[in-house]
């Protein structure tokens, strides 16, 4: 070897691959199974939209939905919670633009349900929850 050649493991750094905390796996997981019931529930109820806008007009008196209003709603729950899963899926590789798309996605949801004083305020506050779980991991996202 010459005096001026530098060899590849003097010249080369070590970077460390950044890795996801258990809790974190723990959350995705979590977010996982949750994410599929709903969107499997919703799918459910679009593929029975008109039965489900018998049911509801039939036992609340109140209501008078069609079935392309039906349709709408269930196809927007369908659609945000496919992606928040989608978002999901980006914060288990440790990507930020998961957490944007889970945090829209979420807060949409929660502002649609505070808007229906038939809904839970339970599963408003778990959407709101796990935006700031998510959040409190935001510094280990690329």
């Amino acid at each position: 070897m010459t005096e001026g050649e530098i060899t590849p493991v003097e010249n080369s750094k070590v970077v460390k691959p950044k890795t996801r905390p258990v809790i974190l796996s723990v959350l995705c997981l979590f977010s996982f199974v949750f994410l599929a019931l709903f969107s499997l529930l919703f799918l459910a109820g679009l593929l029975n939209a008109g039965w489900i806008t018998t049911v509801t007009n039939q036992y609340l008196a109140s209501s008078d939905f069609t079935k392309t209003q039906t349709f709408f709603i269930l196809g927007s729950g369908f659609l945000l919670h496919g992606i928040a899963f989608a978002g999901v899926l980006m914060i288990w590789k440790l990507r930020k633009t998961g957490y944007y798309m889970v945090t829209v996605c979420f807060l949409i949801l929660a502002l649609i349900q505070t808007l229906f004083p038939e809904i839970s305020v339970t599963v408003t506050a778990l959407y709101i929850v796990i935006i700031i779980l998510f959040g409190l991991f935001f510094s280990r996202l690329r």
